[in-house]
């Protein structure tokens, strides 16, 4: 391989759009969370991994979960998508509600969604909830993309386990 070929792989490999995982603990820390509701517990991947998920211990209040990417690590004129890692425990309850998810990703409007999750989680395994697709225009300008899970309402709500979110290229 000559260092012609080598400047060109590097050059393609800079541009190629990358995945963003955020943990369960920033998210939770983000939105205010504390150690009443929250409690974190270790957990093994697929892959055989550990790592901290988040799980709803009890709350009464609303729930909110947020993150946010800045556009400087994401590639123009690529479409992503941002999911929710989530999985309800036996036990769990408030779910019967639909949680709203909400991603702002300037120049866009918000983009609001709602979910069952009792209807999502048919499988009683992890799943993913989907926030929304975007596609940044431009990338050097200082502007954040959010992204939230919430549920309002006083009634109680317990039994989420959150292992994250991730931000990725939308597949085709």
């Amino acid at each position: 391989m000559t260092s012609r070929d080598r400047a060109k792989m590097l050059k393609k490999k800079q541009k190629d759009p990358i995945t963003q995982r955020f943990n369960a603990r920033s998210l939770v820390q983000s939105s205010g969370g504390d150690e009443q509701c929250w409690a974190f517990i270790p957990e093994k991947t697929s892959k055989g991994e550990n790592i901290q998920v988040a799980k709803l211990k009890k709350t009464k209040g609303e729930l909110n979960v947020r993150g946010e990417v800045s556009m400087a690590h994401l590639t123009a004129g690529i479409t992503y998508e941002v999911v929710f890692e989530v999985k309800l425990l036996d036990g769990g309850s408030g779910w019967q509600f639909p949680v709203k998810t909400m991603l702002s990703a300037p120049p866009n409007a918000d983009i609001p969604r709602q979910t069952n999750l009792y209807e999502k989680a048919e499988d009683e395994g992890w799943f993913e909830l989907k926030v929304g697709d975007f596609t940044p225009e431009s990338v050097g300008t200082g502007q954040v993309v959010t992204f939230q899970l919430r549920q309002e309402g006083e009634y109680e709500k317990k039994g989420l386990l959150l292992k994250g979110a991730v931000v990725r290229p939308k597949s085709t």
